[in-house]
């Protein structure tokens, strides 16, 4: 199912009267619960005039077969770029927490966005938040979730896999094809 031309248009507005948005591919409904984290290399930019109801429809089409796997469709502005990504959404309980943290660290992601209380939990290995400074992390709760990480992450979607070195900075290990896949085709076999 497509989604008309004002659905694309009341979607593309959400990027400056919220900042954001995450819907169904589908019907356009607003995704509200869970944990969003975007796989690696999906990303579109989009500057300033670049951006506009016809472009989101555009991305939109590019990714029927991402979203016939259950992926969701979402944007966001940060400095004037708006951002277009197909983010897989995690439910908000112990599990999908783990999985979504783990989905993160192998596409490194700068964060992940809690879709229920519109909060960012920050990649602590990425380059652009306080690089593996696990200690000084957020809460107490997320520092202990980080602690109890494995430092081998998995693999991503494109079959490689890293692994966390001393200095906590991801590194290709060795190429191999990619095992059990979610719904949505990324690869969620970690070890």
């Amino acid at each position: 199912m497509t989604l008309s031309k004002k659905q694309f248009q009341e979607t593309h507005g959400k990027l400056a009267s919220q900042g954001g948005f995450t819907i169904n591919p589908g019907t356009g409904e607003s995704v509200t619960e869970g944990i969003s984290v975007a796989p690696a290399g999906n990303e579109r930019q989009l500057r300033g005039k670049e951006s506009t109801p016809e472009a989101l429809a555009a991305y939109h089409a590019e990714n029927t077969e991402r979203f016939g796997r259950g992926a969701s469709l979402g944007g966001w502005r940060n400095k004037g770029t708006d951002y277009l990504d197909t983010p897989t959404v995690y439910p908000n309980t112990p599990g999908g927490v783990s999985r979504s943290r783990r989905q993160m660290l192998a596409s490194s992601q700068i964060a992940s966005f809690n879709l229920s209380t519109f909060t960012e939990s920050f990649n602590p290995y990425h380059p652009e938040n306080r690089t593996g400074d696990i200690v000084a992390h957020d809460t107490p709760e997320q520092r202990e979730t980080w602690q109890e990480m494995p430092r081998r992450v998995g693999r991503t979607e494109q079959g490689e896999t890293t692994y966390k070195s001393p200095n906590l900075k991801p590194r290709l290990v060795k190429k191999r094809s990619l095992g059990t896949k979610d719904r949505t085709g990324q690869g969620v076999s970690f070890s």
